[in-house]
């Protein structure tokens, strides 16, 4: 699986991964704070900059790349039948895909950013032994 390791700056010296496509964010519980604000970082880089030609590079060559493997197994290969199903994408999406991917400019993925992306409009959800203090956030709404 491609996994991007975070270590950027963090005073745990504990990794984050982020897995890509599933935009999840797993951590350490004694980094959390760490990999939460690495991540509000993140998305606010984004939103206010945008992606650079590397990065796009990087993120086609990874989609369009590692798309075929989703079919490796029964569970993938059912998981995008049913996507393609839902999201009524067509017989022929499988083959469109890459191409698609590949197709995206840099305009379209930081016009996409700057329009989708909110800095400090969140829906989070923190499953584990965490409590509130160890998010390192504040003012936020709390449910347990």
């Amino acid at each position: 699986m491609n996994e991007k390791v975070l270590q950027d700056g963090c005073a745990s010296g504990s990794p984050h991964v982020v897995r890509p496509p599933t935009r999840e964010v797993l951590a350490v519980a004694q980094a959390l704070d760490d990999a939460i604000a690495i991540m509000f970082r993140e998305i606010e880089r984004m939103q206010k900059g945008g992606a650079t030609k590397g990065e796009l590079a990087d993120a086609q060559n990874y989609y369009a790349g590692s798309y075929p493997i989703r079919f490796s197994s029964n569970q993938g290969k059912l998981y995008e039948a049913m996507n393609i199903e839902l999201y009524q994408l067509g017989m022929d999406w499988v083959d469109k895909y890459p191409g698609r991917i590949r197709a995206l400019t840099l305009d379209d993925i930081n016009r996409a950013a700057r329009d989708r992306l909110h800095p400090g409009q969140y829906v989070m959800v923190v499953m584990g032994n965490a409590v509130k203090e160890d998010l390192g956030l504040t003012d936020v709404e709390w449910i347990e």
